[in-house]
């Protein structure tokens, strides 16, 4: 098991292991996404806590039965809420053709900054980040992901002519601007969050084409 005490609030063991399985019922006939997509609803009320089993049967108005057709407890839903996370917003799932189009660096910089505005519409990813600073399991999965993200921006950087190192740090930074666009600016229509992050994109971009942080004015800090 990978998940530790922030996903423990969970169904008790007696009841997963006993629950019956409804042979022909309109519960039995929810899809497995449908319990996913569930979930990710609830995930944006408020923390990791409020995707509960007998929570999600309420909202979707079948009994909990349905639930184990399609997964073993409830910490294999969290593990397929975490895939949703990566499918949506992973460089291997959903960026890659963005990262590789043949545009210049700092177009597909942008283009990938657009994306992630256009796609979180809620604060999953915050709360998922919250869950995985008490679940060792979770944040090294996030981070193994977040790792990936960052090594696409430093391959735009170094087309941009920046050293190995000015690269890294500049896709660092780069990262942290777009994973807490919405946290600062979510509650903005799309359109106002797209101008502040296109002033942002193009700061940094101005900085990198000085190929030096301390020319940007940010070594150090």
């Amino acid at each position: 098991m990978i998940w530790g005490s922030a996903l423990a609030n969970g169904e008790p063991e007696a009841a997963q292991r006993g629950a019956a399985k409804p042979a022909d019922s309109p519960s039995s006939r929810l899809t497995r996404e449908d319990w996913i997509d569930a979930a990710w609803a609830a995930l944006s009320e408020g923390s990791i806590d409020t995707v509960k089993v007998d929570r999600l049967a309420k909202r979707l108005n079948v009994t909990r039965g349905s639930f184990y057709w399609h997964f073993k407890n409830r910490e294999d839903l969290i593990e397929a809420v975490v895939d949703r996370w990566i499918q949506r917003l992973g460089r291997t799932t959903a960026v890659h053709h963005l990262l590789d189009a043949e545009k210049p660096a700092p177009d597909r910089l942008w283009d990938v900054f657009e994306y992630v505005i256009r796609t979180v519409t809620g604060p999953q990813s915050v709360f998922l980040r919250i869950a995985s600073q008490r679940d060792r399991g979770l944040r090294a999965r996030m981070e193994q992901e977040d790792g990936g993200r960052v090594q696409g921006y430093v391959q735009l950087f170094l087309e941009m002519g920046l050293s190995a190192n000015a690269a890294q740090d500049f896709a660092d930074a780069y990262y942290v601007i777009v994973m807490s666009e919405f946290l600062r600016q979510g509650a903005l229509p799309v359109d106002d969050r797209l101008a502040i992050a296109r002033k942002q994109h193009a700061f940094i971009v101005a900085m990198a084409s000085r190929k030096s942080p301390d020319d940007a004015g940010i070594a150090g800090r």
